[in-house]
């Protein structure tokens, strides 16, 4: 009777610890306190067309060399400077690389030009030079993270797809609008490149130059999916959206990341990043 007394109990508490994660809506879910680091995107436009861009290259590597993962990096081809020859036949560019180029106005500027974060826009305080990064990384990274996100997902050869879900966990109560934004990006990329600072290699091109990070496409488009229209929400609330993609079969799917990210569509500010690798 004693030993059935306790196990009565134990039920108890495993059904009352099952009901605090009580699903009251689709992807919605409270949880419990998570431990999360902040996590900051950099947007480097470039080309292989453009020959001061190696000199942005080696500003995003001595940055991942300090932070590691707590950068998530994506490197989009301009129109123009990535434009293809026959000389330069590999084709970069994408539509959701212009059509985020045609809002932020970045290839405009003279490249090469990050943003992080996407901070200072529209007051046109969003382009960066590549010698104001490491600043500029430094102050944002600094700051305490406002939500966590959780890439989870597997990756099946035969068909190239990759299935996952995006898990997004508030750490702050919270009343803004938030948009969910998932890339593909793909890196050890070897083709030639314009150069025009001998540093970094040979002049005026380099052969056998290593693009990283290039921006391969957008898993829900340019901007995303909408996760919350602005209601107040606690901490700990869980926003969870599941995925599928399927790999171009030029890509190496062994070199393949998605990167996601939420941002405030009032501001463009993006509030965390995560990435993963597609296999």
């Amino acid at each position: 009777m004693k030993y059935r007394i306790i196990l009565i109990g134990l039920l108890s508490i495993i059904f009352a610890f099952q009901s605090c994660n009580k699903i009251e809506e689709p992807y919605l879910i409270e949880t419990g306190e998570i431990q999360a680091k902040k996590t900051i995107l950099i947007e480097e436009f470039t080309g292989h067309q453009c020959p001061n861009c190696p000199r942005g290259a080696k500003a995003i590597d001595d940055i991942v060399s300090v932070y590691g993962d707590r950068v998530v990096i994506v490197a989009v081809h301009a129109n123009f400077n990535g434009r293809t020859t026959a000389a330069f036949p590999a084709e970069y560019r994408t539509e959701v690389g212009n059509t985020i180029d045609d809002k932020f106005k970045m290839e405009h500027s003279g490249l090469p030009k990050c943003m992080v974060n996407r901070i200072g826009y529209p007051e046109d305080k969003h382009k960066i030079q590549p010698e104001e990064l490491a600043g500029k990384v430094s102050e944002v990274i600094s700051e305490d993270p406002l939500m966590d996100i959780k890439v989870i997902g597997n990756y099946d050869e035969a068909s190239r797809k990759t299935n996952f879900v995006v898990n997004i966990t508030l750490l702050e109560e919270m009343q803004r609008k938030l948009n969910l934004s998932v890339f593909i990006t793909e890196s050890n990329i070897v083709s030639p490149q314009k150069n025009n600072e001998p540093d970094f290699g040979p002049t005026p091109q380099i052969d056998d130059y290593v693009h990283n990070y290039v921006l391969r496409g957008s898993v829900n488009g340019a901007w995303g999916d909408i996760i919350c229209i602005g209601n107040l929400n606690p901490a700990g609330t869980n926003f969870s959206r599941p995925y599928q993609y399927t790999l171009d079969p030029d890509w190496n799917e062994n070199n393949c990341s998605l990167v996601a990210f939420v941002y405030d569509p009032d501001t463009s500010e993006v509030l965390q990043a995560a990435e993963i690798k597609v296999k």
